[in-house]
């Protein structure tokens, strides 16, 4: 039996001697074949993105434009183009929502400290509507209580932000794609038909 690449990743991924560094150039350069629907994903990318709001908004200056630009952009070289499509890529793929521990628990204190240093940074360089939105999209893989169903409160406390509303909508987006449904009242309340049986929403 061949061995693909989407294999050797996987390989790596479960060898505890690999080096985190190490792993996350080794998904970076085969991320083209890292996909939920082939089997191999970019675990470790992912797990950086959740954690770390420096390479979160890397990431989106890599994918988006600053909005703070106003002149025509140059035309990007291939090595940008590549680096832009890795990042789309990974954003596609990205279902581990910041706040979310390793063992899939959700920490109320993470997301916040999380959500401010990545505002603080997409703001100076001008991104911070595309970093709203795709946090949005990703929130939808938050960790549900088992007993509630509902979504973690300190992430439906940012969803109430009158200055989030671009987050909502990367929410409700996701929440489409995802054949579910949307709607609203006394407050912001999501919920989704398919997510293994389960109904997450915000009271």
């Amino acid at each position: 039996m061949a061995t693909t690449p989407g294999k050797i990743v996987t390989a790596l991924q479960s060898n505890t001697d690999v080096d985190s560094k190490d792993m996350l150039a080794v998904e970076w350069k085969f991320m083209s074949v890292l996909d939920h629907h082939g089997g191999a994903q970019p675990i470790t990318l992912s797990r950086g993105l959740a954690d770390d709001p420096g390479f979160f908004c890397e990431v989106i200056r890599a994918m988006y434009r600053s909005e703070k630009k106003k002149a025509a952009p140059k035309e990007p070289s291939q090595h940008q183009r590549d680096i832009a499509l890795n990042a789309y890529r990974l954003l596609s793929e990205w279902r581990v929502a910041p706040g979310t521990m390793p063992d899939g628990t959700f920490n109320p204190e993470a997301l916040p400290k999380w959500l401010e240093e990545v505002k603080r940074m997409s703001s100076e360089s001008g991104h911070l509507e595309s970093a709203l939105y795709q946090i949005g999209e990703v929130s939808f893989y938050s960790p549900i209580d088992k007993e509630t169903s509902l979504w973690p409160e300190a992430l439906c406390e940012e969803l109430d932000r009158k200055q989030n509303d671009r987050m909502r909508e990367g929410l409700r987006i996701e929440i489409f794609n995802s054949h579910g449904v949307h709607s609203a009242g006394g407050g912001i309340w999501y919920r989704s038909k398919q997510r293994n049986g389960k109904a997450p929403e915000c009271g």
